[in-house]
């Protein structure tokens, strides 16, 4: 699938991506909010230039980034490279949730979250347009393809959701704008 460039938009500048590719599946999420299924959408050009702004955003449409969907191939984007700041925690995730008593319990892991913050500057979540935080979040098994994969990124003003589907499209699903720090 072809996507068309908007774009280099780099929010770090001692951050680097490499050129584009303009080959991706990014898609954006219509939920319904209804009993009816929610709608993912192809992303055009139109959507990608007014959502995927963030650094974020903006690496999902360089080469083939889009096409990581591993919280371990994602981490490995950023650990140890000398631009980003990287903290990885294992965090208990509903271990009192019985998933016999769910009817829709299959799909859930209830052991463990891998959660990974990278970040430039000082500290995460900074208010500098210069820096970024993204929080990315994964089941226990680090190299799955088909399981959990979310990130929020924050750019200093906006919070930007974006999943790896089950069936391997990366969504948009959405934006807080949001002032941290009161």
């Amino acid at each position: 699938m072809l996507l068309t460039y908007v774009g280099q938009l780099l929010l770090c500048p001692s951050c680097t991506l490499p050129p584009p590719n303009m080959a991706g599946n990014l898609y954006w999420r219509e939920f319904t909010r209804d009993r009816s299924d929610d709608i993912d959408h192809k992303a055009d050009a139109a959507f990608l230039a007014a959502n995927f702004v963030d650094f974020f955003g903006t690496w999902l449409q360089q080469g083939q980034n889009s096409d990581v969907v591993t919280f371990d191939d994602l981490t490995k984007v950023f650990f140890k490279k000398d631009n980003y700041k990287t903290n990885l925690y294992m965090v208990a995730d509903a271990s009192f949730v019985t998933k016999s008593d769910r009817p829709d319990g299959d799909w859930f892991d209830g052991n463990v979250r891998l959660l990974n913050i990278v970040h430039t500057g000082s500290s995460p979540f900074s208010q500098s347009a210069d820096e970024f935080t993204l929080c990315i979040v994964g089941s226990s098994d680090l190299t799955s393809d088909s399981d959990f994969l979310q990130v929020a990124s924050w750019d200093g003003r906006t919070f930007r959701f974006y999943q790896a589907s089950f069936d391997l499209e990366l969504c948009f699903f959405g934006i807080i704008m949001s002032d941290l720090h009161g």
